[in-house]
């Protein structure tokens, strides 16, 4: 669902960083679960789609 939202509201040119973006931040959360720094990353990376959102609207 959020992918979906993602597709309508940006460029296609700004599509592939986006969803490389989602991919990376499923693979850490994965990955790297109980890692207290994953946290702290996971929070850059949503701060970071957040913005490029933004930009975007």
């Amino acid at each position: 669902l959020a992918v979906k939202v993602v597709n309508n509201t940006i460029k296609l040119n700004s599509l592939i960083l986006t969803l490389l973006v989602f991919r990376a931040y499923l693979r850490i959360t994965k990955i790297l679960l109980f890692s207290l720094n994953v946290y702290k990353r996971i929070e850059v990376i949503r701060k970071v789609i957040y913005k490029i959102k933004k930009i975007h609207t």
